[in-house]
């Protein structure tokens, strides 16, 4: 009987503090009432069990007191008997009517025990059950499904093993302070799952106290808050970039900052390739890398992201990394070339790795533009400028000799004087200065034209060796006085369909700028056919000056040249650049500071 008793009580113990009464579980007595009346059935148990007993003393104290009271005797040992008889039915009744409680106490008992194992393990979170000291005693399925441990191992161990050691001392030191003040207390850490990787969760540990206050059990729950610090983290780390990056204008800087920013939060080293520059230092050091980047499909914006295992690149596994991925930049005029990260072995860049350095990407490509942009705006004021200068210079000089030699010609005319070889020479004068004059408004007149995108081609089926050796009789004057040798060796044909005017225009404009660079010393030359690609190349090579580096990006556009104290407009190589790229063709310029340049155009045929 005792063991029943205690068995109900240990039972209602545990399950009224697996969790706050007041949501879970009331009292045992609270559901079940007659539980209340068990004082009174151990009560009555025992007047039954010593009312026989003491009946019987009495019959034998009177049978000692009154021996002769025969009758009265025997009534009393019968009435005895009835008793005793009357009790044992009672008691049988009261063990009956205690067997049926106790067997409905084990049952409602059994279905609270069920219903909270049923919610516990129907919730997402990660339930724990700890003793009043804190051992832990009982994990939800969730927590088995996540860490990959089973019911069967040790509940401490299962505790202890999945925590990061960089955290654990903190968890301890919270639990300790909750022990003390027996308090609800909350805290973030990271738990380790099945896979090996961590995840954060916030934890919060509740006391299940009884009358006294006393702390039977510590309810807690692990909700996984892995996403949200995620996303935190993210836009905190936009936030940081976009500021970093707004806060300079230089383009440079810009591309210095976003190689290291991302790293190591999502890649353990980065650099830039600048795709125009054919000698970049990057390129040289990662030739291994770039052998697989198709670099057509990234200048003509075809691919975001461009990702290259180790497995099948040398590159990768020399310097001890797993994965690269390139990411192309996309300036207003053109792809510049494109941010490579890499990750250290065992790592791989997964699907919130690409989506951050792709807005990262974008982000810097913004700042880029605006770098860019503002490069722009700060040159043109000067260029404008510089242009205004030089234009009022070139067209002034002209005209003024032009003006000279036809007064002097009016003059001589007018007294009517003979016209002499002298006359003759001045008259050759003005119509160079004429043609100077003619040639610089025809400049003006075009890049008028491209610019609104009227430049219109009249092909015709020509060839490129007779066009060349024409230009070169017009400079061969010029050539001579300025005691310069153009070689010049023609071979076979080389038939296209071309704007023979525009085609001429062009090989003019490098000899042109060759005679004025070339610091006197011979001018090269060369074409060739391209039976493969159905393409022609010439080029045309000086051994003067030499263009320095940091101009050769810009000797293509408007109002430039490759030395700040060369004279004319800066349009010629401008205007080669457009006629060529309306040919469906391009220009290309190698070059060395004081050993000179080379400019070679291919030409579809």
């Amino acid at each position: 009987m005792r063991f029943l008793f205690r068995r109900i009580r240990e039972s209602e113990k545990f399950l009224t503090s697996l969790g706050k009464p007041q949501n879970f579980f009331q009292t045992l007595d609270g559901q079940i009432p007659e539980i209340r009346t068990q004082s009174a059935f151990r009560g009555l148990m025992w007047v039954t069990i010593l009312a026989p007993v003491i009946m019987g003393l009495g019959v034998l104290l009177f049978l000692e007191l009154y021996p002769r009271s025969y009758f009265l005797t025997v009534a009393l040992i019968v009435a005895a008997t009835l008793f005793a008889v009357g009790m044992s039915w009672v008691t049988r009744f009261l063990l009956s009517t205690l067997a049926d409680t106790i067997e409905r106490s084990q049952n409602h008992l059994k279905q609270s025990e069920e219903h909270f194992r049923l919610l516990a393990n129907s919730i997402p979170e990660l339930v724990s059950v700890a003793d009043g000291d804190g051992q832990a005693l009982w994990y939800n399925d969730a927590w088995y499904r996540y860490t990959g441990s089973s019911p069967q191992e040790k509940a401490g161990i299962n505790w202890r093993h999945v925590h990061h050691p960089d955290y654990f001392p903190l968890v301890l030191s919270k639990w300790k302070n909750g022990l003390e003040t027996k308090a609800e207390f909350e805290v973030q850490f990271p738990l380790k799952g099945k896979d090996g990787m961590y995840r954060r969760f916030h934890y919060r540990a509740t006391p299940v106290k009884d009358g006294s206050g006393k702390v039977l059990l510590w309810c807690g729950t692990s909700t996984d808050i892995e996403a949200e610090m995620v996303q935190v983290e993210d836009q905190q780390f936009l936030k940081e970039a976009t500021t970093t990056l707004n806060s300079s204008l230089d383009f440079d800087s810009i591309l210095s900052m976003s190689e290291t920013h991302p790293v190591p939060l999502f890649a353990d080293w980065g650099t830039t390739i600048n795709i125009a520059e054919s000698d970049s230092k990057a390129k040289e050091e990662l030739l291994g890398l770039l052998e697989e980047v198709n670099w057509d499909q990234i200048r003509e914006g075809k691919v975001e992201v461009l990702v290259i295992k180790a497995l099948t690149n040398l590159f990768l596994r020399d310097n001890g990394f797993s994965e690269a991925a390139i990411f192309p930049i996309l300036l207003r005029g053109g792809a510049y070339g494109a941010y490579v990260y890499c990750l250290k072995k065992e790592q791989a860049f997964d699907s919130r790795k690409i989506r951050m350095l792709t807005e990262f990407t974008q982000l810097c490509t913004n700042a880029l533009n605006n770098a860019k942009l503002h490069e722009d705006v700060k040159n043109a004021v000067q260029t404008r400028d510089d242009f205004i200068s030089v234009a009022s210079h070139e067209l002034k000089t002209p005209l003024t000799s032009l003006q000279l030699q036809v007064q002097m010609l009016e003059r001589q005319l007018q007294e009517g004087q003979n016209v002499k070889p002298e006359n003759i020479k001045s008259a050759e004068f003005c119509r160079e200065q004429i043609q100077k004059l003619s040639h610089l408004i025809g400049q003006l007149f075009d890049i008028t034209q491209i610019r609104i995108g009227k430049v219109q081609l009249e092909r015709t089926e020509s060839d490129l060796l007779f066009h060349i050796g024409e230009v070169c009789k017009r400079f061969h004057s010029q050539a001579k006085a300025q005691g310069v040798e153009i070689e010049w060796s023609p071979k076979d044909p080389i038939v296209g369909n071309w704007d023979a005017l525009r085609l001429e225009q062009i090989i003019s404009n490098l000899i042109s700028n060759a005679l004025k660079y070339g610091n006197g010393k011979p001018i090269l030359i060369k074409a060739e056919f391209l039976e493969k690609e159905r393409k022609a190349r010439f080029s045309v090579c000086d051994r003067g000056l030499g263009i320095p580096k940091t101009q050769q990006r810009k000797i293509f556009e408007r109002f430039s040249s490759g030395s700040p104290n060369s004279r004319g407009l800066g349009l010629g190589l401008y205007i080669c650049r457009q006629l060529t790229q309306a040919h469906g063709g391009k220009i290309e310029v190698k070059s060395q500071e004081g050993e000179g340049s080379e400019f070679t155009v291919t030409l579809p045929l």
